[in-house]
């Protein structure tokens, strides 16, 4: 998408509006320590954790920002 943008061309999907849950590598790193550090983190069951951002963002969204 960075090389499209860089060349100045249109948005080249043809559903676009597809959502992404999008997550920042720091708030990654903030829920996995905070799993880790869970007083009972070594006696529970295995779960699953999914971490996201707020917003989910379509892929135009993404590509848009590319080319701001």
């Amino acid at each position: 998408m960075i090389r499209w943008a860089d060349r100045g061309l249109p948005f080249p999907l043809a559903q676009p509006d597809n959502l992404r849950s999008m997550v920042y590598v720091g708030n990654v790193a903030a829920a996995v320590k905070s799993v880790v550090e869970a007083p009972a983190a070594s006696d529970a069951a295995p779960r699953t954790y999914i971490v996201k951002d707020d917003a989910d963002c379509s892929t135009r969204m993404i590509y848009s920002s590319i080319c701001r």
